[in-house]
This record gives structure tokens, sequence and C-alpha cells, in this order.
């Protein structure tokens, strides 16, 4: 007895539709499973995370000026040490008379407390702009306009408060 064309095609579209869930779902443990190894590296690898917090500034001012302003989206502080992992960082440093505008920014950074270095883990956008309003309005607002700022790239950047 010959098999009919329209059992065929229930058998394939049944193989299809099972090849499908089959490949669904191991993408779908594969996806669960390098999200619970992402939370276990710091423990691996002896790192304790003792606080972490959406939006992280700090900065420095003398004589009622801000000299510089460190900001960033996301921080983490670990207990050894208590440094901490700084996420989308901008600093802004002003300088002491108020006539800078220039501005360092980029993905990851290392904040050390203890020695006051900010210390970039890959590359970083550098722009130096002069504030020749900042002597009228020491305010550290941004410029009224920004003239030909001077763009830089660079990667291991120190920045020490």
């Amino acid at each position: 007895m010959p098999l009919q064309i329209t059992y065929l095609r229930r058998w394939f579209a049944l193989g299809a539709i099972g090849m499908v869930l089959l490949v669904a779902g191991m993408y779908l443990y594969a996806r669960h499973k390098v999200r619970n190894a992402l939370k276990e590296v710091p423990e691996k690898i002896g790192l304790e995370v003792q606080q972490t917090a959406q939006g992280f500034t700090i900065s420095r001012s003398e004589q009622g000026h801000t000299l510089f302003k460190v900001q960033a989206s996301k921080a983490i502080q670990f207990k050894q040490g208590g440094r901490a992992e700084l996420h989308d960082v901008a600093i802004t440093l002003y300088g002491r008379d108020s006539t800078r505008f220039d501005q360092i920014y980029g993905s990851d950074f290392l904040y050390d407390p203890q020695s006051g270095d900010v210390t970039a883990q890959g590359e970083v956008q550098i722009d130096l702009e002069a504030n020749p309003q900042g002597l009228a309005k020491p305010d550290q607002a941004v410029p009224k306009e920004l003239k030909d700022p001077i763009h830089l790239k660079t990667t291991g950047l120190t920045f020490n408060q």
C-alpha cells in the first residue's frame, strides 16, 4: 500500500514544528544558564559587592567654585578595598577660576576613594573647551557657545582629583 501525499505532508509539518520547538527550547535553556552564570562570576573570582547605585556623583569645590564633577549612571562598590566600578561616566573640569569646560567621558571606569584615582577601562573621549564666560559667571553652567572644542580619543586614562 503506497503512502499518500497528505500523510507525508502532515508528518513533515509535525517534524518541522517539533524541530522548531526543540531549537527554541534549547535557546531559552542556554539563555537562562548564561544569565545565571553572569550573576555568579563576582563570587567565583572573590569579589563581593557591597553596594550598587543608579546615579553617582562626586565633585570638589574650592572657595565657592566647583573644580570638577564626576557623574556615572551606575556604580558598583566592592567590599574589598572600597573601590567602585563606574559605568557611563562623564567628568567635567571647570578649572580653578572657572575658565574651562573640559569633558572626559567613557563607558567603564574604576574609582579608588583612598587614592582619588578614576581610571578608564577602555576608550575615552575628551573634549577640551575654554570658557571665558566663566570669569563673569562662575556658576559652572554650560557655556552659551561651544566654539571649536578639541576632541581627543585615548585609552588607559587616569584622572586624579
